[in-house]
């Protein structure tokens, strides 16, 4: 009778499949996240910035600041434009734009501003943070109403 100890070599090779398998799965996940990761940290930057503009916009300035003007006079038809600035020519001409920003320089963010919408006295104030990521252009916006009598 033969004492077998140990494994064959076709378990073994079984075995680190197997496990191979099992790792590869693994590198698709850690990729994945690091993707999402990446994105998540990219959105959370223009975020910020996308606020600290509209901050800047909201409150600290005067209503008579040029930066709260609508340069091209489309008011509330125009809150979403952006792709020029309003020294540009362009179709969706933004009322203000701030080019380079971030920790990297690839944001833009623009501004639109809609006086006297939705009512008379009130302000409404448009920031749209632009970047491209992967040959996609991404983009979030923020608005928010300010009372312009009361500033």
């Amino acid at each position: 009778m033969k004492n077998n100890k140990g494994f064959s070599l076709l378990e073994v090779l079984i075995g680190i499949s197997i496990f191979a398998i099992g790792l590869m799965g693994l590198m698709v996940l850690q990729i994945s996240a690091i993707k999402n990761i990446s994105f998540s940290g990219k959105l959370s930057e223009a975020t910020l910035i996308g606020e600290t503009k509209l901050v800047d916009l909201k409150n600290v300035l005067s209503d008579s600041d040029p930066l709260l003007e609508d340069d091209d006079g489309d008011g509330e038809d125009g809150l979403g434009d952006f792709g020029c600035g309003p020294s540009d020519a362009c179709s969706d001409k933004a009322d203000g734009v701030d080019t380079s920003q971030g920790q990297k320089g690839i944001y833009t963010v623009y501004w639109n501003v809609a006086p006297d919408s939705p009512d008379t006295g009130v302000q409404t104030i448009n920031v749209i943070v632009t970047w491209t990521a992967k040959n996609i252009q991404r983009s979030i916006q923020i608005r928010s109403m300010r009372d312009m009598l009361s500033s």
